[in-house]
């Protein structure tokens, strides 16, 4: 009779018939988990204080990198000279909205403000007056600027839904300026025809990844050092 009654509890604290979930329940430890990691352990403050300098310094740039790629994919750039009518009239429009933005900003005005759209709107208003004037177009193109103006460019919200990007900016060379451009596929033709506008006024298209800016290439060099100082 007793052996009926200690055999089964034999069997259940048992360590060699006791089941995994029984046993570790009953005490016995888990093994610890092993995490694969680079991180070297800290030397003090100022080792922390490098290596996180590092660490950001990469992230910064890597960052860079990857909006430098985005916008190759995306944004069609032209390299144009300051004395072009196209960057006198772009700079002169979006000089004109920040003259009429200002006082509706400051009286809370923000269905004029609304109505006024953003910038790039008014840029691109003007590089369209432009290309309807162009020398560099010939007759059965200016119609098509036109129609374009007409169909989708009737006011700044109808505009910027197919104008998405459309700013100047400085390049190292004080001559020069670089024009972005980003548009709904439908304006096609007018991107077309802004190219062949700029090609003929002397200016380039710019392809590809943009290089490093300043200060990227500020930052690189500061990680640079930093990385010799710490080997």
């Amino acid at each position: 009779l007793n052996s009926k009654l200690i055999l089964p509890n034999i069997f259940l604290t048992s360590p060699v018939f006791m089941p995994s979930w029984g046993a570790n329940k009953a005490g016995a430890s888990l093994p610890s988990k092993k995490y694969k990691t680079d991180v070297k352990p800290p030397g003090g403050s100022e080792d922390i204080t490098r290596r996180l300098h590092a660490v950001l310094a990469k992230l910064c740039l890597k960052n860079s990198l990857g909006l430098r790629e985005i916008q190759a994919a995306v944004l069609k750039t032209f390299l144009v000279h300051v004395d072009t009518t196209l960057v006198s009239q772009a700079q002169e429009a979006t000089a004109e909205w920040n003259s009429q933005m200002q006082p509706l900003k400051a009286a809370g005005n923000m269905q004029a403000l609304e109505d006024l759209g953003s910038p790039h709107v008014h840029a691109f208003a003007a590089v369209i007056e432009v290309l309807k004037e162009s020398e560099h177009l010939s007759d059965t193109e200016k119609p098509v600027v036109c129609q374009h103006d007409q169909q989708y460019y009737g006011s700044a919200a109808e505009t910027a839904k197919v104008i998405y990007v459309c700013r100047l900016k400085k390049t190292f060379e004080k001559t020069q300026k670089k024009l972005h451009i980003a548009v709904h596929h439908s304006q096609d033709p007018i991107v077309d025809l802004l190219e062949k506008h700029v090609v003929q006024s002397k200016g380039k298209v710019k392809r590809g990844q943009p290089p490093p800016g300043g200060l990227e290439k500020e930052l690189q060099q500061l990680l640079d050092q930093l990385q010799e100082m710490a080997e």
